[in-house]
């Protein structure tokens, strides 16, 4: 339950929710509109004066004038939103973290696709999968069943991905077949040589997702009590507190 509201609360500060105000963009394309249409919002005079001895004045109609009346300052939207503002201490504690915990939680609860992300987690992952893969219940991999795991770490981030948003696991035996289709294999050899480690390679990456989470809200805690004590500790001067009492 507290991994959700984590994981709630992660995917809320690096979604685009929070930016509730018009683009530039569109409010370019809105100027844009307005100014090429035939309307025009007022009808000018001009004002001229006639004859020598009595001279006197007369309106006549000036040139139309197109012009587009913007929004007043009382009608302009906040810089910062409520949701935003809420959420920035996340966004803080987030930037704080590892490398590859900071690539993941982008990657898989953020909005903005981003190619050094992914190759930051790749990287990760294989050289922890390596790791895990040396303890005596794996036997040494061949070259050939190397390099095809190899291939294997970015689908496996992408697996991990689509189970965590989806909130299910993929059929197994569907994905077997899969898998053993693009390696070019047979099913039995997928899963005599290769499919435990598979499972190993995806539980890796799960719990790189569990402790980028948990490191997350334990730094956002630490930047929220730090902040407090500052704030209780800052020096209030003389001359202020005299002229408060």
């Amino acid at each position: 339950m507290e991994l959700e509201r984590i994981r709630a609360c992660v995917a809320t500060a690096l979604s685009d929710l929070h930016y509730l105000q018009r683009g530039i963009l569109e409010v370019q394309l809105e100027q844009l509109r307005l100014a090429n249409s035939g309307r025009f919002t007022d009808k000018p005079t001009r004002v001229i004066q006639m004859g020598e001895n009595n001279k006197y004045e007369i309106s006549v109609a000036a040139e139309q004038v197109r012009y587009h009346v913007g929004k007043t300052f009382k009608q302009s939207s906040m810089l910062l939103t409520e949701l935003d503002f809420q959420t920035a201490s996340w966004r803080r504690a987030i930037e704080q973290l590892n490398r590859e915990e900071i690539a993941w939680l982008h990657y898989c609860y953020g909005c903005k696709p981003n190619f050094e992300n992914d190759e930051v987690i790749c990287q990760w992952l294989w050289l922890d999968f390596l790791v895990a893969h040396s303890k005596p219940d794996f036997k040494k991999m061949k070259e050939a069943t190397k390099k095809k795991m190899r291939n294997l770490t970015y689908y496996a981030i992408q697996q991990v991905k689509a189970s965590i948003l989806r909130g299910e696991d993929v059929d197994p035996l569907r994905e077997d077949e899969h898998i053993s289709l693009l390696l070019n294999i047979t099913v039995d050899s997928w899963r005599k040589d290769y499919k435990k480690r598979w499972l190993l390679m995806k539980s890796r990456c799960l719990h790189l997702n569990s402790i980028a989470l948990f490191n997350a809200a334990e730094k956002r805690s630490e930047i929220i009590n730090r902040h407090c004590t500052g704030s209780a500790n800052v020096p209030v001067p003389a001359d202020y507190a005299q002229e408060a009492r």
